[in-house]
């Protein structure tokens, strides 16, 4: 792209930002005593729950979930057992990438932004005014 418009006299510079975009749901018990942490456990274990996570620090994770009403029938059935399950949305970082260029005066019309950027998946055109 950075080629193309400097083709059409745009002079151009790449810069890169990162963005935190949602990357699904996380259900846990948070940390507590080892000795609770065991016991808990068993009581999972106990009643058949099998896909859970003993953390270093004692905290419980009982799945990472990408659809939220999957996560909360988590939580409802972990709560049904007499305990009080955390729900957090978890976090990606994620690179964005933008071309930064200067048009003091329009050198190119809508229609020639339109046809550069069709079929340019992912790419789009923000107008910034400068003062």
């Amino acid at each position: 792209m950075s080629r193309l418009l400097t083709e059409k006299g745009l002079n151009t510079a790449l810069r890169r930002s990162e963005i935190q975009e949602p990357a699904g749901y996380w259900v846990y018990l948070p940390s507590m005593p080892r000795e609770q942490a065991r016991d808990i456990v068993n009581d999972l274990v106990a009643h058949n729950i099998k896909d859970y996570f003993l953390g270093a620090r004692n905290y419980i994770s009982l799945g990472i979930f990408s659809v939220h009403e999957i996560a909360k029938q988590r939580v409802e059935e972990i709560k049904a057992l007499g305990y009080e399950p955390k729900l957090e949305q978890r976090f990606k970082m994620r690179d964005i990438f933008w071309l930064d260029t200067e048009e003091p005066q329009p050198l190119l019309t809508k229609e020639d932004w339109q046809a550069l950027l069709a079929g340019q998946e992912g790419i789009r055109r923000q107008d910034l005014a400068c003062e």
